[in-house]
């Protein structure tokens, strides 16, 4: 039985995809694909939280250009097996990756992208994540 999944924003086809979801299903976990249909979309209604609906407007003109991997409902050691996953996979250092929390889950995959950009820049020069340090 699946316990968390990992979910997919690939905004082109990506060669490591197969192989990223059969690793996880092999730690136990599951992968769903998010499409940018689904940028204007609000992470926790994407991810079925409850008191989140899905958007009455339409998805953003331009939708995030990053691949993104979001784990939700995965922490400990599941989590380390997800991320030795998409190592095995060939997942590329340079895809964004994030866990839902109750701050990011307000927002849309544009805002995440927008976020988890700016995070990804402060740390390459040496600065303190926007959101304060790792925990």
């Amino acid at each position: 039985m699946a316990n968390g999944t990992v979910y997919c924003y690939l905004p082109a086809p990506a060669a490591w995809e197969g192989k990223l979801r059969q690793n996880l299903a092999i730690q136990g976990l599951r992968m769903k694909k998010l499409t940018p249909d689904d940028a204007g979309e609000k992470l926790g209604w994407l991810v079925g939280l409850q008191g989140f609906e899905k958007a009455t407007e339409s998805a953003p003109a331009q939708p995030p250009e990053e691949a993104m991997l979001i784990f939700h409902g995965i922490t400990g050691a599941r989590l380390e097996g997800g991320l030795r996953a998409m190592m095995k996979a060939g997942v590329p250092r340079s895809v964004y990756k994030s866990i839902v929390t109750a701050e990011n889950a307000k927002w849309d995959l544009c805002q995440l992208c927008g976020e988890l950009k700016k995070e990804r820049e402060a740390l390459d020069a040496g600065e303190e994540s926007p959101h304060g340090p790792a925990q």
